[in-house]
């Protein structure tokens, strides 16, 4: 009770007293929220205090409760030493990245620290932004983002700033801003390794010839290798450890009723096969590859901790490594196609591969040993395709929009059961049918590339050839060749019937979502 006793009298209570109370209290959001309000009369005083022990802290949970009274204070006295703070090499990654979110509330980006807003000399700061991004993956990937979404004058002062360095820290970053696809940053980047009189500079312009696949960014690291030669640099010296080893393991997850799936590729550093580097990379069904993360320092025990789950409920599904990295290509042409921008970690993510081994280029589904023609016809198995809605490799399909609470309202009426049984009224029936012919029919072609997608999936993760059967009856069933009409199929019928289920279970527990789908089918 002390801890509450004296928070009741914050209105006369000292500083320290209320900092106190932010560590040793036990408190929750709305508490630091009400602290924060009443330490507003104290002005610029407040950083002093709180920065001493934000800077001495090894607990965590202090951390995130100083930070989150810091982001609710919004004091920009704040500014200069959280920044200081950033670069900090005792700090972990995690605690990095909240700080980093922190700064963002003031609206401060990473990126700015190396155009003159660090805490001290505009040299050292970008000596240690250079020196942490090869350490902190996490501070990195957001250095990346922040660099792709500045325009192009930031982007190439950024660049010019890192280069000034001349040093071989600066090396790792020119490296990624030059591997970036279509950005116009990257030949400069390149340019700027050139004047770096290191073997380490000279080996991340040879890695960059072999991969790039920018004709101008390759013509400029040949004219930078040429001038480090001319100035004596022949000898290469390792930049970054890059794995290449042998691939470990290779899933693919289910795709999902938006549409989205992932590859996951893991490769090892070398023969030994303990560490390891993964990458996954998040693909749309039409605007291809819209995400990429990972991780550079796993193990094997770690990566098969984090899938086990996964490849247990059949989520993800282990995968030959030519499936994947097709997959991978078809993501990369659907974003060429849309003219779509490619992920801000994609420099980072495509170096476990081999050299030119991502390039965009189309998917086509190839099932073997199957006759289309056989299974198509299979009547039996066609009309036992409804089944597959409760396959988990297509359970999360379903058509949500606007209409489809319309019609779940019109149907499922109040004290009405949400059953099967209900749907096989007559009225009811037909305004099934209806929803299917107005909502689902438009929507054929998806679908069908859908459930291609995954009988090709369970073919290539050996589920059982009875599956991956029934799934391709139910695809080659859809359209004109089909031995039945769209509105019958027992599969569109059965994901109509889901939907609309869904739909109803959503507006009795009085979650209607009709005005969040509008402005998500705005967008």
């Amino acid at each position: 009770m002390r801890n509450c006793r004296v928070y009741r009298f914050t209105s006369r209570a000292k500083l320290e007293d209320l900092v106190r109370v932010l560590v040793e209290g036990d408190i929750g959001g709305e508490t630091i929220e009400e602290i924060s309000h009443d330490m507003l009369r104290f002005g610029d005083r407040v950083v002093g205090p709180v920065m001493d022990i934000l800077e001495k802290t090894n607990d965590d949970e202090t951390f995130y409760r100083l930070t989150y009274l810091i982001e609710c204070l919004q004091e920009p006295a704040f500014v200069r030493p959280l920044m200081k703070l950033l670069f900090t090499k005792r700090l972990k990654p995690a605690l990095r990245g909240q700080l980093i979110n922190v700064l963002n509330s003031f609206d401060v980006d990473i990126s700015d620290t190396l155009l003159g807003s660090g805490p001290v000399g505009p040299r050292e700061t970008a000596e240690k932004f250079a020196d942490l991004a090869l350490r902190d993956e996490n501070f990195l990937e957001t250095f990346l983002a922040e660099f792709q979404a500045s325009d192009l004058e930031h982007q190439l002062k950024m660049v010019n700033r890192i280069g000034a360095l001349k040093s071989p820290r600066a090396v790792f970053l020119l490296f990624l801003i030059g591997s970036m696809r279509r950005s116009p940053s990257s030949v400069q980047a390149v340019m700027q390794l050139g004047r770096i009189r290191d073997g380490i500079a000279l080996s991340a312009l040879r890695r960059l010839v072999t991969r790039t696949g920018e004709e101008e960014v390759r013509k400029q690291a040949l004219r930078s290798i040429r001038r480090l030669e001319l100035l004596g640099v022949k000898r290469e010296r390792r930049f970054f450890s890059f794995p290449e080893g042998p691939i470990y393991r290779v899933l693919v997850s289910r795709i999902d009723g938006m549409g989205e799936y992932t590859v996951t590729v893991s490769r090892f550093y070398d023969e030994r096969k303990n560490r390891l580097a993964m990458s996954i990379f998040h693909i749309n069904e039409n605007l291809g590859l819209i995400e990429c993360y990972g991780n550079f320092r796993s193990t094997r025990k770690n990566f098969d901790s984090s899938v086990s789950g996964l490849v247990k409920a059949r989520v993800s599904l282990d995968v030959p490594y030519e499936y994947g990295v097709s997959l991978i290509r078809h993501g990369l042409y659907l974003t060429e196609l849309q003219g779509g921008a490619y992920p801000a970690e994609m420099p980072l993510r495509e170096q476990i591969f081999s050299p030119r081994e991502l390039y965009p280029e189309r998917h086509v589904f190839e099932i073997p040993g199957f006759s289309e023609e056989e299974v198509r016809d299979d009547l039996t198995l066609l009309e036992k395709t409804d089944r597959l809605i409760d396959v988990p490799e297509c359970s999360e399909w379903v058509i949500s929009s606007r209409k489809t609470f319309d019609y779940a309202e019109e149907i499922f009426r109040a004290g009405d059961p949400i059953s099967d049984e209900i749907l096989r009224e007559p009225r009811r029936r037909n305004l099934l049918r209806k929803f299917i012919r107005e909502c689902v029919y438009p929507l054929r072609e998806t679908i069908r590339e859908r459930l291609l997608f995954t009988a090709e999936l369970m073919e290539k993760g050996k589920r059982s050839r009875r599956h991956v059967r029934a799934v391709l009856c139910a695809a080659l069933n859809i359209g004109e060749e089909g031995n039945i009409s769209f509105s019958h199929h027992p599969f569109i019928e059965a994901l109509a019937r889901e939907s609309l289920k869904e739909a109803a279970e959503y507006l009795r527990e009085g979650a209607d979502y009709r005005g969040f789908l509008d402005d998500f089918e705005d967008e």
